[in-house]
């Protein structure tokens, strides 16, 4: 996947903040974010770095995952009976409420609890990689000494 895959292309201005990343060792109590700036990320994938856009891909597909799963658990749609007040932009919650109508009242929730298995599966991978980079063997190393 090149630069253009991630859209970096189509984004000329590198002071402009592409998105918002937690730290790496943060605590969980710990609400801190990091802005990432376009010239960050074309940084990391232009030379000495070449960092590979597949795992800079992960990584912000799981800051994009989680700040989606944030705004989407914002939704104050009116159902049944109960009409809770709204905490969104009148525009963002008006095409909730519409999804919401659509849906039932169910695309919410099933968006949510979906998204909420991809960052599962997304920590877990990284966690994996990271284990895999720290010197520990991967299963796939592992598979092959067990085949020989």
């Amino acid at each position: 996947m090149g630069k253009e895959g991630l859209g970096l292309s189509a984004l000329s201005n590198p002071a402009e903040v592409f998105c918002s990343v937690p730290g790496r060792l943060s605590l969980l109590s710990s609400n801190s974010k990091y802005k990432v700036t376009v010239g960050e990320v074309q940084r990391r994938l232009s030379p000495p770095e070449c960092l590979n856009a597949s795992l800079l891909g992960g990584v912000l597909r799981r800051e994009i995952c989680k700040e989606f799963v944030d705004l989407v658990s914002q939704d104050r749609s009116p159902l049944g009976g109960s009409r809770p007040t709204p905490c969104l932009e009148p525009g963002i919650q008006g095409s909730l409420t519409h999804f919401s109508l659509l849906t039932h009242g169910f695309g919410t929730p099933a968006i949510c609890a979906a998204l909420s298995a991809f960052q599962s599966y997304l920590m877990e991978a990284i966690k994996m990689l990271d284990k895999g980079e720290g010197g520990g063997k991967s299963h796939h190393d592992k598979d092959l000494k067990h085949r020989k």
